[in-house]
């Protein structure tokens, strides 16, 4: 039975990763969110300043823990697409913050979450696809 875990986490180590960093990623988000809410900054400054701090740590966990991407030629690409697919994901944390705060007028940290179950599956998507995909050398 173990033989068949250690398979499976394996198989599945890059998802396994991506998860795992990804929670991280959003601990740092929501710490740094908390952190500006409570000096009452306005959410579309703290999800600014929130995804400032929390993309450049999923930079570096992405690249060489998730995705393995150890090639230092490629740090600069990688970065230059990894913040505009982020960028990308910004804009729709704030369409779905601003959409569910100011026209639903739901609770500011239910809206937070939403957003940020779609931003996570996205960012996935954009990282694997685009981002840290294998490139010929």
């Amino acid at each position: 039975m173990s033989s068949r875990i250690g398979q499976l986490l394996i198989k599945y180590r890059e998802v396994i990763t991506y998860l795992l960093i990804g929670g991280l990623t959003t601990v740092v988000y929501f710490a740094v969110y908390a952190v500006f809410k409570s000096t009452g900054t306005h959410y579309g400054a703290n999800t600014c300043i929130s995804w400032i701090i929390s993309v450049m740590f999923a930079f570096f966990a992405n690249k060489y823990i998730v995705f393995r991407s150890m090639k230092a030629v490629y740090i600069m690409r990688e970065m230059l697409e990894f913040f505009g697919a982020r960028l990308t994901t910004l804009g729709i944390d704030l369409g779905v913050t601003f959409f569910m705060i100011d026209i639903v007028a739901s609770g500011e940290w239910p809206a937070k979450i939403v957003s940020q179950c779609a931003v996570i599956i996205l960012n996935y998507v954009f990282s694997k696809v685009f981002v840290f995909r294998k490139r010929n050398t």
